[in-house]
């Protein structure tokens, strides 16, 4: 049986890390990695939320032009980009960590400045 690396413990176990071989390493370890998803989740969150209200506000009033029925379409589809980018973008960031929580941020600022969004 092969013998993992730490780059591959860290890939399988979620990218958080965890000590339990004394109480002040366990409670480190719960503070640490604690920090770490909130601070995941909020990055990820707070991303995905004001790139899925733009691209929300952006198609939500393709259709619409009779009235206001299209300035109608394009708020209720960017509040509902904001909320559904802020709930996938947090839940994501807390199963990446942070690394790849970051990255992925960067990835989606990068896209959504060249015009792409990333998502086609």
């Amino acid at each position: 049986m092969k013998e993992l690396s730490i780059n591959e413990m860290v890939s399988i176990a979620g990218a958080y890390s965890w000590d339990f071989s004394s109480f002040r390493s366990a409670l480190t370890s719960i503070l640490s990695n604690s920090a770490e998803a909130v601070a995941s989740a909020l990055l990820l969150g707070s991303a995905a939320a004001a790139l899925g209200s733009t691209i929300g506000g952006t198609h939500g009033s393709d259709n619409g032009g009779l009235f206001g029925v299209g300035t109608l379409g394009m708020a209720i589809g960017g509040l509902y980009g904001l909320i559904a980018g802020a709930i996938t973008g947090a839940i994501s960031g807390l199963m990446y960590g942070w690394d790849a929580a970051s990255a992925e941020a960067t990835k989606m600022w990068d896209s959504f400045y060249s015009g792409s969004h990333g998502i086609y």
